[in-house]
């Protein structure tokens, strides 16, 4: 924020002794009101006499220590300072027009000016040749496609060079019907593709049985006798064949919505399934080439029933990986944002839809940083996971509990994605989120999210980036292994669903219903990421092992002499012995868990005889009781008999 700050803290010197440190920082503006630097003042408390004395030389060295300095920033930091993201929190607006801003800058420089390349360069400028972002293009064109196959192949089918490209394709790597299906979406895509589309399926009908249209549909077809060879008599009197002539529109309407009705048959066919063909496709070196002669036709104005990512957008303009990224966000269900890493604060650029679905937090926001998610329930060790990860421009993938618009805790599905510019430039970084919940759209989001991480080129031209590699590899396995592991919770109950298939809409009714608690319970044993428990605790270890792989890699390296190998060596000895201690305490522990839960059997055991032995004496007792009152009554009996006896007497 800018601000002045004083804080007493625990601080640990190089050789481990522990010292009370009084941090003073002070933030240092420019010129320009550019906040450049902060220093930093260690103090060291000490309760001595001296103590009041050093404290008024600490007070007046802070006094001196400057807060502006008398100097303006260069016109490229001063335009990168209008972009900064406000301490305040509130949106800087002006990112919108960074471009304008930056151009205003670069031309004031002296460095640009009037000769500044309007299209998108190398950073070096040495080359002086464009960079292609084809790459970056196609990766997000094929997530779109993936997206709607159904209606992507369509369309592929009705550009003729496209369609012949996906055939070929088909007739080396599919099976018989396979073929047949994609023969007969060609002659589909012919008809409906004609000015008549009528005629146009008589032609195809007219060759019998070579057409695949004959094959692929439940259309019936009468052919007369005038088709036998072997026919004698007036061919006049007798008809070709019960088809309606071309000239009659109506008669062929029922036909062509037959012909529509199969070509959505094929096309899921082709396209749906674990061996899709059309996925194949895309992802095989013709789908490559497929994909460059209809992008170089699109840089040059031509339209096609199948369009990429970039349509409609400038091939050549600074911003064409945002622009197409925009189009592409804005058709995923999950939380997509994207910030600027070349502006001081890192400022969000854009906010898709379904960012405010799933936390509430609009296109209002673009220009802040995305620390407004934070609350008092988010993990600050989370927190410094996501720092690192931006300082070290790699991937990341959490889970971490923030806060939506009003206010409500919400456990949040983060992911990190950075994009490199032309010679490594760090340019953006992408962040997906969702809420990790049990409903049944988070299955499509961690597919959508997995897509990204696997399409999209981790640079903009494409480029390989030394180590990134086996990052992404390491994100991507993870989103693997929960699209497959993944559960989810029906609408309006209490009870979670285990599911054990790929298709996660497939057999709920059948499948096995358990509560809550007892799928958490399996869930956490399974190591599932649908588990309902938050992962804070596993997260907490993983990075505490790896800090631990790291200090002990850290500490062998440094041990250059026998006395330290050797006090290594003891105090590896000491762990041992104490970590035989405590394993010899836990026995203990259990045996006498073992022996406190004997004596608690053996003591219900006793208390079960004892209540038995008390039910049987009173029922004793109440025998007797019963025995005694009837022989008392017998006695009175008699009693009353010698009385009247008497009484007569």
């Amino acid at each position: 924020k800018g601000e002045d700050c004083h804080v007493k803290l625990t601080n640990y010197r190089k050789n481990g002794e522990k010292f009370q440190n009084l941090l003073s920082m002070k933030p240092v503006f420019d010129a320009d009101g550019i906040y450049r630097y902060v220093i930093g003042v260690q103090f060291e408390v000490v309760e001595d006499d001296n103590l009041k004395a050093r404290l008024v030389q600490l007070d007046k060295l802070l006094k001196m220590l400057p807060r502006k300095l008398p100097m303006k920033s260069r016109p490229e930091a001063a335009a990168r300072g209008k972009l900064a993201a406000n301490v305040t929190g509130e949106a800087n607006d002006m990112i919108n027009q960074k471009e304008q801003i930056m151009a205003e800058g670069m031309a004031n420089e002296g460095i640009g000016g009037a000769n500044r390349p309007q299209k998108i360069m190398d950073a070096g400028g040495s080359s002086g040749q464009p960079i292609s972002m084809d790459k970056t293009v196609f990766g997000m064109s094929k997530i779109a496609w993936k997206a709607d196959p159904v209606g992507a192949l369509g369309s592929l089918m009705q550009d003729q060079n496209a369609a012949q490209a996906f055939v070929e394709f088909v007739g080396r790597r599919g099976s018989t019907l396979a073929k047949f299906r994609t023969e007969f979406l060609n002659e589909w895509a012919a008809v409906t593709s004609s000015s008549d589309p009528g005629r146009q399926l008589r032609r195809f009908l007219l060759r019998k049985n070579n057409v695949a249209t004959y094959y692929s549909t439940t259309m019936e077809i009468t052919w007369g006798p005038r088709w036998d060879p072997n026919f004698s008599g007036p061919k006049e009197a007798v008809p070709i064949t019960t088809m309606p002539s071309a000239r009659d529109q109506r008669a062929w309407e029922p036909l062509l919505a037959n012909m529509e009705a199969w070509a959505g048959v094929a096309l899921r066919t082709l396209t749906q399934g674990q061996f899709s063909l059309f996925d194949e496709f895309l992802d095989s070196q013709e789908g490559w080439s497929m994909f460059q002669r209809l992008y170089n036709s699109e840089k040059h104005g031509a339209n096609s029933p199948l369009s990429t990512i970039a349509h409609g957008l400038d091939p050549f303009s600074n911003n064409l990986w945002l622009d197409c990224f925009k189009v592409l966000s804005e058709r995923m269900s999950c939380g997509a944002v994207v910030s600027d890493m070349t502006i001081p604060g890192i400022p969000l650029n854009y906010i898709n839809e379904g960012f405010k679905a799933v936390t509430g937090y609009g296109k209002e926001k673009i220009g802040t940083s995305c620390r407004f998610l934070q609350g008092p329930d988010t993990e600050e060790y989370l927190n410094d996971e996501i720092v690192e990860a931006l300082r070290n421009c790699e991937p990341l993938h959490i889970k971490i509990h923030n806060h939506k618009k009003g206010g409500q805790k919400f456990q949040c599905l983060f992911c990190l994605h950075p994009v490199f510019g032309a010679n490594a430039e760090y340019k953006y970084s992408v962040g997906f989120q969702t809420e990790f919940d049990s409903k049944r759209t988070l299955y499509k989001q961690l597919a959508e999210m997995d897509s990204f991480m696997k399409y999209v080129p981790k640079s903009m031209d494409g480029a390989e980036m030394e180590g990134y590699e086996a990052r992404v590899d390491e994100v991507y396995q993870m989103f693997t292994k929960m699209e497959k592991q993944v559960s989810f919770m029906p609408k309006n109950q209490g009870q979670f669903i285990v599911q054990d298939t790929k298709n996660p809409y497939v057999g709920v009714a059948d499948s096995r219903v358990k509560t809550v608690e007892e799928a958490n319970r399996i869930a956490v044993e399974s190591n599932l990421a649908g588990g309902m428990k938050s992962g804070a605790a596993d997260m907490s270890a993983q990075i505490q092992a790896k800090m631990q792989n790291k200090e002990s890699k850290l500490a062998s390296s440094r041990l250059v002499s026998a006395g330290q190998r050797a006090a290594l060596e003891a105090a590896e000895a000491d762990a041992a012995r104490i970590a035989a201690e405590e394993r010899e305490a836990e026995a203990a522990q259990q045996q006498l868990a073992q022996q406190l839960s004997q004596i608690n059997n053996q003591a219900a055991e006793k208390t079960r005889l004892f209540e038995e032995r008390m039910k049987q004496m009173e029922a004793e007792y109440a025998a007797r009781e019963a025995a005694f009152a009837a022989k008392m009554e017998e006695m009175n009996g008699q009693a009353r008999q010698i009385a009247d006896k008497n009484a007569a007497q």
